[in-house]
């Protein structure tokens, strides 16, 4: 019995570890990469990114949309913050939740800075998660129960000057 507990765990032990070096799991670790940016540059990037999540959404399910223009700093994991902003979407009736993230999907599969993945929102949203270098992130949730998107960005990690304040709007 105590044999066959110590090769099941030895087995266990052996299959996490080699997790760790399965393909795509050698990609640089964007913290030792990517420096810290100025909160303007990130700002930019973050704008950027919207607007190309935005166009990689069928035009024909967009009524409309409204973008945050004005954000917030949010802590890095790694040292620095993120800038932060959100893009309010909403859609026409014959919207295909399906269609729209797949279209998001097919427009980032061939950019090795950019991982996708798809998940659920805290409130049962469909999510459709794109994570860059530096930290940065962007999140696209779309909300079935009244035909509603949102996206979420979370620009590269940057570097607060002097004197400012993370509480700060900008």
């Amino acid at each position: 019995m105590k044999k066959n507990y110590l090769a099941a765990t030895t087995l266990l032990l052996l299959l996490c570890l080699s997790g760790c070096a399965a393909p795509g799991r050698d990609r640089p670790n964007p913290k030792e990469t990517t420096p810290l940016i100025s909160p303007t540059d990130a700002k930019a990037t973050a704008l950027a990114m919207d607007r190309a999540i935005l166009e990689a959404i069928p035009s024909r399910f967009v009524a409309s949309h409204q973008t945050q223009e004005v954000g917030g700093f949010y802590p890095c994991t790694g040292g620095g913050w993120t800038w932060y902003n959100h893009v309010f979407l909403t859609f026409t009736p014959d919207y295909d939740v399906e269609e729209i993230l797949g279209s998001i999907e097919d427009h980032w599969r061939a950019d090795e800075t950019v991982e996708v993945g798809r998940s659920r929102g805290i409130t049962g949203s469909f999510r459709l998660v794109l994570a860059g270098i530096g930290e940065s992130s962007y999140f696209v949730d779309i909300d079935e129960s009244d035909a509603t998107g949102d996206i979420a960005a979370f620009s590269p990690c940057l570097e607060l000057p002097e004197g400012a304040d993370h509480r700060d709007k900008f």
